[in-house]
């Protein structure tokens, strides 16, 4: 049985651009949909115990392979995005991590 692998996201939203961001998710979903995307939570981060610059929202979405990630980030339809999604967020960095138990 093969463990799912998630797709962590931190970001933040560009107030300027709430249009892009929009758009962006609502475009977006569907194509993340096609690789088996699941949303498995949505945090909104509220302080930072550093002094690092902390992202509004860390979404963990799940996938059924390493493999499937890589091919949405390389979907046509997904890289056509690319210039909404960097004008809808001011910051978004992603991470790919598996579960451990023990």
């Amino acid at each position: 049985m093969t463990q799912p692998v998630f797709l962590i996201i931190n970001a933040t939203a560009n107030r300027q651009e709430p249009e892009a961001h929009d758009e962006y998710l609502k475009r977006s979903a569907p194509i993340s949909a096609q690789y088996g995307a699941v949303k498995v939570a949505n945090y909104c981060l509220t302080e930072t115990l550093d002094d690092q610059a902390m992202p509004e929202h860390c979404l963990v979405v799940s996938f059924p392979t390493r493999q499937s990630i890589f091919d949405l980030f390389s979907d046509p339809e997904y890289l056509a995005l690319i210039k909404l999604r960097n004008l809808g967020f001011e910051a978004i960095r992603y991470f790919i991590g598996s579960e451990t138990i023990g």
